[in-house]
């Protein structure tokens, strides 16, 4: 009776399991019938990684359902207001309308410091109404999808009621731009919700028997018809901003069966998906704005567009120029875990979130990409098939020596025990998100950063002067100095020289328009041991020029004297420089920068008396600093050459090298460091291209 009891309840289990899956799925628009039976049957496993993620989620949807959905007053505002003016750095919320700054202690209320945290929460809403839709999905609950269906009908009934405000709006709340927007301040922050929460929830619950058509039309009506028209004003093209607008309007578009802005979405001819794969991504693969920030920011609407237009039967995700994108975190990877801060970006992570990576696996089985998946379980996992705790035996990808023409980045990686990788950035100047950085550096030794690009602030600070002055400004890079000033925007550079030997990995190029009438060569040659970096300099009228270089470490000593100094003035951005000291020598500036458990030996050499700065600048925050040294000529010259070795060193261990020589003559460059191994000789011919590492003799 028992053995019989416990078929009869298995039976009925999936009887009743059966009768969710037909009410939950349906005829879904963004999701395939076999990835929606993926997840039910993961569920109803009751046991395993799969299910425990499932359980996750559907715990969060029942504490999210036991509060009410909270409305704010308005829409909200871009969090480059959300810090005080004066220390400029990032506000600290002591209640939703109480927001102090961590430095003078001055508290901020009202427009727009409110509307700040009204972001937030309208943020927590869609993440919700997500949280809720998948809920409903999973287990077939009716309060699910009630609760998400609530969160749509609120938006729907108040979409147009809230004001058009755009992201300039520091002094007043309504806007005309076509780049403003109602829930949030911009069309960029609606499409993504569109794209990421609204399209995909609305599409797992319509099914659900109380979303009526009346309902169904209200939304449409109230909230998804006016949120595309406001997205249409906008047309942003070459531009991160379009691939949300297009992710958005696809979305959607699939969803509510839309036709006309699914077309939109791919083939405008100024601004659709096509156009933007031509004109916004490099032949490398990477995002034209040269930030890796934004390259996975991008990346992530293209994703979206390509699984959602897969749902309709359109497929994008063997597009070559996306197929790039998706390979370029692999390539770019450095030896602490995380990509280049090159341009306005922050720690980014060479992995692939599962929203990009799992349905890019599932359709390219890349082992590029596969190198870069998740290790852990997720929605997407598990809605595209793939196990993260089991092996593919897919090999991953050999990081070698590797040059990005088109983006404008050469990688050179030492095969020593070391592991030193350094990077030089050619890349032209690309707009808004690009920094005054060209022939700039990077530098890792035994799987740390040693030499130090700050991105931009981890709170976004693009309206204060200490982005403009300091993190897009040439001073906070590893960069060449004019007479103190920033560099232009420079436009174009040539790449002289890339030489990928596994002995000592070299790269040149060459800028003529950084600085007016300046021509700037930046050679990097990676010996196994130690960097050098050399520069070559030719002024059509005399100036200063100054070796700049920021350093991750815990203390910096030098081998001259140096004296606290004012250095406040001498350029634009010297006043973010704090413990700032001066110094001169001959010939040859030495320093030592000391990290835990190695420290880096800086020598630089230029012919003749030099001035140097030492002191410490902003990193991804103006109270979190980094040490920094300039290097500079003491008297006004049409023409220099630097030659700087960086050696880093284990602690207790002495560094090889003692000094450098340098000749120049008519553009070939030899230079001579000598160590207590031997005598190291690089020569580099500017005009033949030819590059010749001696080490040792």
């Amino acid at each position: 009776m028992r053995i019989l009891a416990q078929c009869i309840s298995f039976v009925l289990f999936a009887m009743a399991s059966q009768t969710v899956i037909a009410e939950t799925i349906g005829e879904l628009k963004l999701m395939s019938k076999d990835e929606a039976l993926r997840i039910q049957t993961a569920w109803q496993n009751k046991t395993g990684q799969d299910y425990e993620a499932l359980e996750r989620i559907v715990q969060k949807a029942d504490e999210v359902v036991k509060k009410p959905v909270v409305f704010p007053p308005r829409g909200g505002q871009h969090n480059q207001w959300y810090q005080c003016s004066k220390c400029e750095c990032a506000l600290k919320t002591l209640s939703p309308t109480q927001h102090q700054c961590p430095g003078c202690k001055k508290t901020y209320t009202g427009y727009p410091y409110d509307d700040c945290i009204y972001a937030k929460q309208h943020g927590a809403n869609f993440s919700s109404l997500l949280t809720c839709a998948r809920a409903y999905l999973i287990t077939g609950d009716r309060k699910f999808a009630e609760y998400a269906k609530n969160i749509l009908i609120g938006y729907a009934e108040r979409y147009e009621k809230y004001p058009h405000h755009d992201n300039q709006s520091g002094t007043k709340s309504g806007s005309t731009s076509n780049s403003g927007a109602h829930i949030y301040e911009q069309t960029l922050n609606e499409a993504a919700e569109a794209a990421s929460c609204i399209a995909p929830a609305y599409d797992m619950i319509r099914n659900y028997d109380a979303l009526t058509p009346d309902a169904q039309q209200k939304i449409k009506n109230g909230l998804i018809l006016p949120l595309l028209l406001n997205l249409d004003r906008n047309k942003a093209g070459k531009n991160n901003w379009q691939t949300w607008h297009n992710a958005a309007m696809l979305a959607l578009g699939v969803a509510f069966e839309l036709p006309e802005w699914v077309s939109k979405a791919l083939n405008d001819p100024n601004n659709g998906f096509y156009y933007q794969m031509k004109m916004s991504v490099t032949e490398d693969g990477l995002w034209y704005e040269g930030s890796m920030s934004y390259h996975f920011y991008s990346l992530h609407a293209l994703a979206l567009t390509a699984q959602n237009a897969q749902a309709a039967g359109i497929d994008l995700w063997h597009t070559p120029q996306l197929v790039k994108m998706l390979k370029v975190p692999a390539l770019y990877a450095m030896p602490n875990g995380i990509l280049p801060r090159f341009a306005d970006s922050v720690n980014s992570r060479p992995g692939l979130h599962s929203i990009i990576g799992e349905p890019a696996w599932a359709n390219l089985h890349d082992p590029d990409i596969y190198s870069v998946l998740p290790d852990y379980v997720s929605w997407e996992s598990i809605q595209y098939g793939r196990n993260p705790l089991e092996s593919a035996n897919i090999t991953p990808p050999v990081l070698n020596s590797i040059v990005f023409k088109d983006a404008g980045h050469a990688i050179l990686r030492s095969n020593g025990p070391k592991r030193l990788t350094a990077v030089l950035s050619f890349a032209p100047y690309r707009g808004f998100h690009s920094h005054f950085d060209m022939l700039s550096f990077i530098f890792f030794g035994f799987g740390q950063e040693i030499c130090v690009d700050p991105g931009r602030a981890a709170s976004q600070a693009y309206r204060l002067p200490i982005h403009n002055f300091w993190y897009k400004s040439t001073i906070s890079h590893n960069a060449i100095l004019a007479d103190f000033n920033q560099q232009k925007g420079a436009e174009s550079s040539q790449l002289l020289l890339f030489d990928p030997d596994s002995a000592c990995p070299a790269a040149a190029a060459e800028t003529n328009n950084a600085y007016t009438g300046v021509s700037h060569t930046r050679l990097l040659a990676l010996n196994p041991d130690y960097l050098l970096v050399a520069d070559m300099i030719n002024s059509k009228s005399a100036a200063v020029f100054a070796w700049t270089c920021h350093f991750e470490a815990e203390k910096m000593t030098s081998g001259t004297p140096v004296k606290a100094a004012d250095i406040s003035k001498l350029g634009p951005g010297f006043d973010y420089i704090k413990n700032a000291g001066k110094g001169n020598v001959m010939n040859q500036a030495n320093f030592e920068f000391m990290q835990k458990s190695f420290k880096t030996c800086l020598n630089v050499f230029a012919m003749g008396q030099l001035n140097f700065f030492t002191g410490d600048g902003p990193k991804e925050d103006i109270n979190k600093r980094c040490p920094m040294v300039i290097v500079s000529n003491t008297e006004k010259t049409g023409s220099i050459c630097f030659a700087a070795t960086l050696e880093p060193v284990n602690n207790g261990a002495k560094p090889t090298i003692e000094k450098i020589e340098l000749n120049e003559d008519n553009g070939l460059l030899t230079i001579k460091v000598f160590r207590t191994t031997g005598t190291d000789v690089f020569k580099y011919d500017k005009t033949s291209k030819r590059f010749i590492c001696a080490t040792g003799s």
